[in-house]
């Protein structure tokens, strides 16, 4: 009878530990995916955010500065300055279709064209770049890249708008 017992303790501190195993496991996954998931949500928030904030702004001022011009200072060449809700809203609705690419720290700073819309707080802005458009916040660069190559086309599109519209400032 000594050895039934024994034999049913070791059965049941196997399964303890097996059941401990499997419940520290599945903490340590859940606090991993949480790590991962979690700042991806607060990344993507910001993007809508910045976007939201944007449209939210009745007639917008609207800066448009091409960071790579060469004189950025005043309403020279490489920018302009116009009262836009049709540009606001469009670039909204393409940014509603780009995925989060990364992130990266660029010691050289943004050297693509600014878009920017004047709310109460300040200003609104995002950068937007051959193929891509992404936002700042603490010397840090978010990436986000369209969705499929119907909106790199659409996006394409309105980024050549953006430029003609540069031009004519010249």
């Amino acid at each position: 009878m000594n050895s039934q017992n024994k034999t049913d303790n070791t059965k049941q501190n196997s399964k303890k530990r097996t059941v401990i195993t499997i419940a520290a496991a599945s903490v340590a996954l859940v606090a991993l995916l949480l790590a991962i998931v979690l700042p991806i949500v607060k990344i993507n928030a910001d993007f809508d955010g910045i976007f939201d904030k944007m449209s939210q702004v009745s007639d917008p001022e609207v800066m448009i500065t091409d960071m790579g011009a060469e004189n950025v200072f005043g309403s020279s060449q490489g920018e302009i300055r116009v009262t836009s809700p049709d540009l606001v809203s469009e670039l909204r609705r393409l940014a509603e279709d780009f995925n989060y690419k990364g992130k990266d720290i660029d010691s050289m700073g943004a050297w693509d064209i600014r878009f920017r819309v004047k709310n109460a707080d300040g200003w609104l802005e995002v950068y937007l770049d051959e193929d891509q458009i992404y936002y700042v916040s603490g010397g840090v660069y978010y990436r986000f890249v369209p969705k499929n190559e119907d909106v790199s086309a659409s996006y394409g599109d309105y980024l050549a708008n953006i430029k003609k519209l540069l031009e004519k400032s010249a």
